[in-house]
């Protein structure tokens, strides 16, 4: 994955940072790269001070340069923030970062708060919620009652999901992750 973001910022590179996707293409590439040393390299500072390259690079774009692309990277930035909060031990930040993709997503275009991935996100955020709740819900004491609720109701989002999408990878992946926190663990 690394070589394939280094060809592909190579190739970015020779773009003028102005020219329509160029900004949201070298989010995109801090974003996985963030993912990338999260969780295959395992390491601890490199994925937080990419991903705010990508927020950086993202807040720069002009809003008449906020397209699809645009919004699909800060999409993904927003998910792998959280699950940078979840693997580091940050859960605490998670209510503030599902807040911030909530906001944002006021601002996208129509019709794609209605889309697949809108619902998606939604039962991600869901989840999200139910590890921070089992942390912290009462003055930093858990409240399994509840995490279990936001995760049977993460879980009905899932099955719902599936429903229409089978075999999609990234929604089983999230489904699987509900279910091992949720219930096994």
């Amino acid at each position: 994955a690394g070589a394939s973001l280094d060809k592909a910022d190579v190739l970015l590179e020779t773009l003028p940072a102005d020219m329509a996707g160029v900004a949201a293409a070298r989010a995109r590439s801090a974003t996985y790269r963030s993912l990338v040393a999260l969780h295959g390299d395992a390491a601890r500072d490199e994925p937080r001070q990419l991903q705010d390259k990508a927020e950086t690079l993202l807040d720069a774009a002009s809003p008449g340069a906020r397209d699809e692309r645009w919004f699909e990277a800060q999409r993904e930035l927003r998910l792998a923030q959280l699950d940078l909060a979840d693997t580091s031990g940050e859960r605490a930040r998670i209510p503030g970062l599902v807040a911030r993709a909530r906001a944002d997503r006021q601002a996208w275009p129509d019709g794609r708060a209605a889309r697949f991935e809108a619902r998606l996100d939604d039962a991600i955020h869901r989840y999200f919620r139910a590890l921070h709740v089992a942390e912290f819900a009462n003055d930093g004491e858990g409240d399994f009652e509840q995490a279990l609720a936001l995760h049977l109701e993460a879980e009905a989002d899932f099955d719902a999901l599936l429903a229409e999408r089978r075999d999609d990878p990234g929604v089983l992946y999230r489904a699987a992750w509900n279910l091992a926190d949720g219930f096994v663990a």
